[in-house]
């Protein structure tokens, strides 16, 4: 019961923290005004907010799984945070992220 209800929680932080802005309209892994993350960093929050697992990510950039991991982890450092969903949300809060990775991100989270 914790769990689901940390959960919603976490869903309601994230869609509460959406934030229409300039930035929305950036293609994927472009440089975001202001972000610390590298522009294949950012490629790879981008992905992992659309609910894509490593091993899609790196077929979609032409990288291996344990790159995506690198990048995942150099990420979540930069960032602060300790998983990838805490990562999501942060870049989320800081308006790193494209509105589109963003909803996609929502729709998994409420499957």
């Amino acid at each position: 019961m914790a769990g689901a209800l940390s959960g919603v929680l976490q869903h309601d932080k994230i869609v509460q923290s959406i934030k229409l802005s300039e930035d929305t309209t950036t293609s994927v892994g472009a440089e975001v005004k202001g972000s610390l993350l590298s522009e294949r960093e950012q490629e790879v929050i981008e992905l992992l907010a659309q609910g894509l697992r490593d091993r899609e990510i790196a077929k979609r950039l032409f990288i291996s799984e344990r790159t995506v991991n690198f990048h995942a982890k150099n990420m979540l450092f930069k960032l602060q945070v300790k998983t990838r969903v805490q990562g999501v949300f942060e870049a989320t809060q800081q308006g790193w992220l494209r509105f589109e990775s963003i909803m996609d991100f929502v729709e998994i989270v409420n499957d």
